[in-house]
């Protein structure tokens, strides 16, 4: 049997061509899918380097369950961290300084500030000498001056009769004690209006109570008395009166004790609290103060009592 090379050759030469145009399409389509797969890398953001790509959303594991932190973990994340301390609760009141002891030695104090001191305010006016004059004119020193004036007197007339080679030493050294007395006095007066009278006591000054011992001493001729109404500290203060010098006192807490106040019916009183400024006052005889400690100043006060009625 006869077969034609037609026969033969044409089946090949077709499923060539048949070959020839799958591959070509398979190529266009391997083309423009790489096109597309390149388009699609170029819109999306590039992961950084060292970072992992996302998995897609249709290929992603279910999240897992986890516990819940625990409430102070949350709590510490949640508050920022204390910076400096804490201000101080509105509630909390500064308390006020307590009352503390001053120096014992006052009347030394006193002495080294007299000559610094200027007259008080409430000092009668004129100058030093007319204070002294009426001072010894006052009824409080008439009897001293006169008392004076007899001794003298009598000690000139016992020299004129019964020794009359002596009278004139005997009359020399009355006058003496005369001026000596005069000159203290009015030293005494000049120094009195540097001081100023205390006030009375208001219910602001204090608020303890007085001590009993305050309402039922009774004060003797001369006198005053004072108390302190701390309860815990010793006052110290000093004293002076026109025929002594600066004297040391004291009083103990809640104590009320009485002082001379010399013959005139007047005396000084002289109290500092360490080295703030010390308070001096003129006291008169027959009177009752109050020793106080002054929360708003820090020192130790002085005030006029007023008595019941």
């Amino acid at each position: 049997m006869n077969i034609s090379p037609c026969h033969v050759y044409g089946p090949l030469l077709l499923a060539i061509l048949l070959t020839g145009c799958s591959g070509q399409e398979s190529g266009q389509a391997t083309e423009s899918t790489a096109a597309v797969m390149a388009a699609q890398t170029a819109s999306t953001p590039s992961t950084p380097a060292g970072t992992v790509a996302e998995p897609d959303a249709s290929h992603r594991a279910a999240p897992e369950m986890h516990d819940e932190p625990a409430p102070q973990a949350a709590m510490s994340a949640a508050q920022p961290a204390p910076t400096g301390t804490a201000p101080p609760s509105p509630e909390e009141s500064v308390a006020p300084p307590a009352a503390q002891a001053n120096q014992p030695d006052q009347a030394s104090l006193a002495r080294q500030a007299e000559p610094a001191l200027k007259p008080a305010a409430n000092a009668a006016a004129g100058t030093d000498k007319q204070n002294a004059m009426a001072t010894l004119a006052s009824p409080h020193a008439t009897p001293q001056q006169l008392a004076h004036a007899a001794m003298a007197s009598h000690a000139i007339t016992q020299a004129s009769t019964v020794h009359p080679p002596r009278a004139t030493s005997q009359v020399t050294h009355a006058s003496t004690v005369l001026n000596a007395q005069s000159a203290k006095a009015q030293k005494f007066a000049s120094l009195m209006t540097r001081f100023h009278r205390p006030a009375a006591l208001a219910r602001y000054d204090t608020l303890v109570a007085p001590p009993p011992t305050m309402t039922t001493m009774s004060l003797k001729m001369g006198g005053v008395g004072i108390s302190n109404f701390d309860d815990v500290a010793r006052v110290n203060f000093a004293l002076k009166t026109s025929d002594s010098d600066w004297t040391n006192n004291y009083l103990d807490p809640r104590d009320t004790r009485e002082f001379g106040c010399g013959l005139i019916g007047d005396c000084l009183f002289w109290m500092q609290t360490g080295d703030r400024t010390p308070v001096y006052y003129a006291m008169h005889h027959e009177q009752r103060y109050a020793i106080f400690w002054d929360q708003n100043k820090a020192i130790w006060d002085l005030r006029l009592a007023v008595q019941d009625p």
